[in-house]
């Protein structure tokens, strides 16, 4: 048989079932102003039946978008930054959403049997250009960002007649938590929805709520306030002058392909990890993602150090440094309503001379991921926020991480639930995020929360080509995940 192909029909837009009730422009918080534009979130949910034969019927589905958008009327419109300040609101409001009608001409065991994972299970990177072909397409240029949707779902029907959805909102709207916030709540409207349903009956167990934290300073600070604001700059910022890139990556060797691939490290690996890892209090016990973290970015580091000492010398290696970032939600600390919808986290960071990454204890490692991931005084996010809202020109605030080629992250969305209220007609049989082809990155991990039953924790992680045959050849790090 051919390679599988993914094929579009049609592009519907999708507005709200009644007239919208909120402003125009939308204001965003001061922290959605941080994301780079031309970064999305994007996951896909995979729904397979053997009894019925038309799972998530096309137009029962448009008809629970169209419903969700009364309750998240600024994702119809389109993203705007200010010529002069550089502010980011929604505008257009109504302009639209848009739904993606596409079919595949294989069927999802054809996918299983491709999948180099164990037993055949599903996996991300073998459907088409690494499951990007499930989404809508994404241009994240400035000019189409400000252009195209901001909010976009693709309806795929393989040849078996399973369905995968594959939703993308972008980043600057909103995180993690509040990205399959949305889904959550789309599949609430879809099961609520019959074949009489009046739209205007279906509600949410739990409204969202859509202001951004602390939006209230984007709207106004007085002069005062503005200047006691701009008075101290916080941690890891600065500015920079008007002549500098606005760009926050920084441009690397792009000949060497960056590649996805799909792990899992079962409990009983994951529990050996830990034990390996002893707080130096001796009273802390570190948590998986403290310990996973610490525990990859050494093995990738030091899987670099290898390959570039074969093709540099010590003086003029890349990797004589790294950088580790990693994201933190405030929500809980700040108190923030249930079902809040925007940005809510900060982005610490660490860095490590190479001979401190590459000798250290894993249990020294993990004390570092585990202090930045400890929420500091409230005060220093409010001040944070409010001294991003003073600024005249938001196009000049930089954040003072290390990006190259030797700097890694990790995301821990297994702390969200993935499958939990993501049924439709049925439970989805498999979800993952995707990685954007335009912003692959070299050392990227998410944690994934498995499928109830499956054992140990998921993983999707990306590297270049060259790093993974390192690490293939080290026989710790193959027996570690499967």
């Amino acid at each position: 048989m051919a390679e599988p192909i993914v094929t579009v029909i049609l592009n519907h837009n999708i507005v709200s079932e009644h007239p919208l009730r909120t402003s125009d422009p939308f204001t965003l918080g001061p922290l959605d102003q941080l994301v780079h534009t031309g970064v999305s979130i994007n996951v896909v949910w995979f729904y397979e039946s053997m009894t019925q034969d038309e799972l998530v019927p096309l137009f029962k589905f448009r008809r629970a978008i169209n419903r969700l958008l009364d309750f998240y009327p600024h994702l119809t419109g389109r993203l705007s930054i200010h010529p002069d300040s550089g502010t980011r609101t929604i505008r257009k409001l109504g302009t639209g959403m848009h739904l993606i009608e596409a079919k595949c001409n294989a069927s999802l065991q054809k996918f299983r049997e491709k999948s180099q994972r164990v037993s055949n299970e599903l996996d991300i990177f073998s459907f088409p250009q690494s499951g990007d072909a499930l989404l809508a397409p994404w241009d994240p240029s400035p000019e189409a960002v400000q252009r195209d949707p901001i909010f976009t779902i693709q309806h795929t029907r393989f040849a078996c007649s399973a369905v995968a959805i594959g939703m993308r909102i972008s980043h600057v709207v909103c995180d993690a938590g509040g990205f399959l916030q949305v889904y959550q709540d789309l599949a609430e409207i879809y099961r609520a929805i019959g074949t009489k349903t009046d739209l205007a009956t279906v509600s949410l167990s739990v409204p969202p709520c859509l202001n951004s934290f602390m939006v209230d300073k984007m709207l106004h600070m007085d002069p005062k306030e503005c200047e006691q604001a701009l008075s101290k700059t916080p941690k890891h910022f600065f500015l920079a002058t008007a002549t500098e890139s606005t760009s926050i990556w920084s441009q690397y060797d792009t000949s060497e392909p960056i590649l996805g691939r799909s792990m899992n490290i079962s409990s009983a690996n994951l529990a050996n990890l830990k034990a390996q890892a002893v707080a130096l209090d001796g009273s802390t016990t570190f948590s998986s993602f403290c310990v996973l973290s610490a525990y990859l970015w050494q093995q990738t580091h030091i899987a670099r150090l290898h390959r570039s000492n074969r093709l540099h010398s010590p003086t003029s290696s890349p990797y004589s440094k790294s950088a580790f970032l990693t994201s933190v939600n405030f929500s809980t600390q700040m108190g923030l309503p249930s079902h809040s919808f925007g940005n809510s986290i900060i982005t610490p960071f660490a860095e490590l001379t190479s001979d401190q990454l590459a000798t250290r204890s894993i249990s020294n490692t993990a004390q570092i991921i585990y202090e930045l991931t400890q929420i500091g005084p409230t005060t220093e996010i409010k001040e944070q926020a409010k001294w991003i809202a003073a600024q005249p020109d938001k196009t000049l605030i930089r954040y003072s991480f290390p990006f190259s080629p030797s700097s890694f992250m990790t995301s821990g969305w297994h702390r969200f639930p993935l499958y939990q209220g993501a049924a439709l007609d049925v439970e989805p049989v498999f979800v993952s995020p995707t990685f954007i082809p335009t912003f692959l990155v070299d050392g990227l991990v998410y944690f994934l929360k498995p499928r109830d039953g499956r054992d140990g924790l998921d993983m999707i992680m990306s590297l270049r080509e060259s790093t993974w045959k390192e690490l293939d050849q080290c026989d710790g790090f193959a027996k570690m995940f499967r």
